[in-house]
C-alpha cells in the first residue's frame, strides 16, 4: 500500500474527480500512405480525459531569445495518474492546442500527473 489507506485513497481520488472541469483530448500523430508513394500525417484523438488547466506564472518558465531571457508562455495541465500520454501526445482543450514539453509522472503514489505545455497553435 501507500502513504494512505484505499479508503482515504478513494475519497481523495472522487475529490481530484469533482475538481476536474475541462474535457481534454490527447491526440496522437498518425501516419498513412498518401496515394502518391508518400505519407500523411494527421493528429487523431486517442483518448479525451477530464482534467485542470491553468496558465504559468509569467516568470515560471524563461527561454534565451536574442541573448535575453524571455517568458514563456507556458501551462499546467493535470490530469489522472493512470493517463497515459507523454511528449509524443498533443492536448487539445477547447479549440486551444498544445504541445506537451514533459510530465512528472511516474511518482510513487501520485494522484494526478501535471504536464507542463505550450501552445501549438501555428506549428
Amino acid at each position: 500500500m501507500g502513504l494512505l489507506s484505499l479508503k482515504a485513497r478513494s475519497a481523495v481520488l472522487a475529490l481530484r474527480d469533482r475538481t476536474f472541469g475541462a474535457s481534454i483530448q490527447v491526440l496522437t500523430l498518425v501516419t498513412s500512405p498518401n496515394g502518391a508513394g508518400g505519407q500523411s500525417s494527421s493528429w487523431s484523438v486517442a483518448a479525451t480525459l477530464r482534467g485542470r488547466v491553468r496558465h504559468a506564472r509569467p516568470m515560471d518558465f524563461l527561454q534565451v531569445r536574442g541573448g535575453q531571457q524571455l517568458p514563456v508562455g507556458a501551462w499546467f495541465v493535470s490530469l489522472p495518474v493512470e493517463a497515459d500520454v507523454s511528449s509524443a501526445n498533443r492536448l487539445r482543450v477547447g479549440g486551444k492546442l498544445f504541445t506537451i514539453l514533459g510530465s512528472d509522472g511516474g511518482r510513487t503514489d501520485a494522484l494526478v500527473q501535471t504536464l507542463v505545455c505550450v501552445s501549438a497553435e501555428g506549428t
